[in-house]
């Protein structure tokens, strides 16, 4: 790709990921520390949208991010239930085709991203279960 957007919501997996990047030479990647939910508005429409976190239903705010033809991937389904890989197209005429994949299990797909204080207290639970 030639640009790549990703958002998370922990602070200390960004830092980890971005260190990643880093190391590896991948230049392309933008990211961000921010509710995922919400998506990047400032930056859509997007071609392709990967959601790696379980919505109870379709985001209509990430389905208004995407594209004409683009196309998101993403679990749906209750947290605690039966949840689907679907891959989602956005028709001209804003419709949606939509494709069950697979069956999955997903984390559920949580809005907000972490108050700082949070972020300090996941990373300290880390550094103590590294130590």
């Amino acid at each position: 790709a030639r640009r790549v957007y990703t958002i998370e919501r922990w602070k200390s997996l960004l830092d980890e990921a971005e260190a990643r990047f880093k190391q590896l030479r991948i230049h392309n990647v933008t990211s961000k520390c921010a509710d995922g939910s919400k998506g990047w508005k400032e930056q859509a429409p997007f071609d392709r949208i990967i959601v790696t976190a379980a919505a109870a239903e379709m985001p209509q705010t990430l389905v208004d991010q995407l594209a004409v033809d683009g196309i998101m991937v993403l679990p749906l389904g209750a947290e605690r239930g039966d949840q689907v890989l679907e891959r989602v197209t956005k028709l001209s005429d804003g419709s949606l085709k939509r494709e069950t994949l697979v069956d999955v299990r997903f984390v559920p797909l949580v809005s907000g991203a972490l108050p700082e204080e949070d972020r300090r207290a996941a990373r300290q639970l880390r550094e103590v279960g590294n130590g």
